[in-house]
């Protein structure tokens, strides 16, 4: 098959691709098993590299995009798959309809609204959301902002808020899942694991609507938000350091 040449097709995108290919042909079927999931949908689809593997797992697919040219490219690439356009931080993109699993790689870090889109993705996911990610370092519940460069055609608008995991984690949630979960293992690839010089930068999760009792899922619960922020010195703080000086008091007497 011809093929027209495109970031996608790098030797990095085709690396990681495989890793990442390798590791859902293990972690998918155990899902589709226990959810009893038939149809399926690959938001964010580029040019259909995981909507076609979706189709070969027995899956009924259809996927989005919201790049025009990456849709007419996954179209002659892969004709067996139905393709769409439609950018998932527009609320209209429910009139997809839905589908017992959402498929979501590669795409949340490219957008401006991460939590938007992940809520739009629950309008569309019956059961199951697979949600593969780059994520900031750290454990708090923050995001950056970042400029994408402009030769790129993966993001629309060329700026992105990519969140922590714990702040992805938290999004899931508020998006309207009932559980969240880790997977033990990850692709075989270093953005997943990090290194001396370099901090892990993706994760995978997986979101449900029901509980999954599935080997290799860890759930992960809901990270609480931090109130108070703008206090030097919170009351609930004082409270505590009083109690505690009014207990050595005590002992110290007896």
């Amino acid at each position: 098959m011809n093929k027209k040449m495109t970031i996608f097709d790098t030797k990095a995108a085709v690396l990681i691709n495989k890793s990442r290919e390798a590791f859902m042909r293990k972690l998918l079927p155990k899902i589709i098993k226990n959810q009893s999931i038939h149809t399926a949908i690959d938001a964010g689809s580029g040019l259909g590299y995981f909507s076609n593997m979706l189709i070969t797992l027995g899956l009924y697919v259809s996927a989005f995009d919201g790049r025009k040219e990456n849709i007419k490219e996954a179209i002659r690439r892969y004709p067996n798959v139905r393709f769409s356009h439609h950018n998932i931080e527009n609320p209209n993109t429910t009139i997809i309809g839905k589908h017992d699993m959402v498929f979501c790689a590669g795409l949340l870090y490219h957008l401006e609204n991460p939590l938007l889109a992940l809520r739009n993705l629950v309008g569309i996911c019956k059961k199951v959301l697979i949600v593969e990610t780059v994520v900031k370092p750290g454990n708090t519940l923050s995001a950056e902002l970042v400029d994408e460069n402009y030769d790129r055609n993966q993001g629309i608008n060329y700026l992105a808020l990519i969140p922590t995991e714990p702040f992805l984690i938290k999004c899931l949630y508020l998006a309207g899942f009932r559980y969240v979960y880790k997977t033990d293992e990850m692709p075989h690839y270093k953005d997943y694991h990090g290194s001396f010089f370099k901090r892990k930068s993706r994760t995978v999760l997986v979101a449900s609507k029901r509980k999954l009792l599935i080997s290799g899922l860890k759930v992960k619960k809901e990270p609480p938000s931090k109130s108070f922020l703008w206090d030097r010195f919170r009351f609930r703080d004082a409270v505590s350091t009083k109690s505690i000086f009014r207990l050595s008091y005590k002992v110290q007497s007896k």
